[in-house]
């Protein structure tokens, strides 16, 4: 099974309806028995703080492929404005420290817990965005 997904936090009316509703398809895919890639729950987990993160900072959208293009794959592309993820993953830096939300840990944390997804981790920059993609680890 694939997925494709358009991820549009200005459809959402808060934070916590559009990770809700990002994630949904996400755990649909897990609870079906369809996905084949890495630690699902730790996968979907950590897809949902790259959402979160497009949907506090970026100013655009967020595209995912799950298995479509590539199927070892689990690409996440965002389109906002370009940012330096080697700086901004430094424990507690945010770009919107105000918000009561952000604690500055959402790239640190993901950066931590690459391991755990048995996924190797590839960051970024394109013509079109940040891209965050899990590879499939060849054993």
């Amino acid at each position: 099974m694939t997925l494709n997904l358009n991820f549009d936090p200005a459809q959402y009316p808060d934070r916590d309806v559009a990770i809700r509703a990002f994630r949904g398809p996400l755990k649909a895919m897990v609870a079906r028995g369809e996905w084949r890639w890495g630690n699902p729950e730790h996968l979907v987990f950590l897809l949902g703080e790259l959402a979160k993160n497009t949907f506090d900072h970026s100013e655009g959208i967020g595209i995912l492929d799950v298995g479509v293009l590539d199927p070892d794959s689990i690409s996440y592309l965002d389109t906002g404005k370009p940012f330096d993820w080697t700086y901004w993953s430094q424990p507690g830096l945010s770009s919107k420290p105000e918000s009561g939300v952000n604690a500055g840990l959402g790239l640190t944390y993901l950066l931590d817990e690459e391991a755990k997804t048995g996924m190797a981790l590839r960051i970024r920059r394109t013509d079109a965005g940040t891209e965050f993609k899990f590879v499939a680890i060849r054993r």
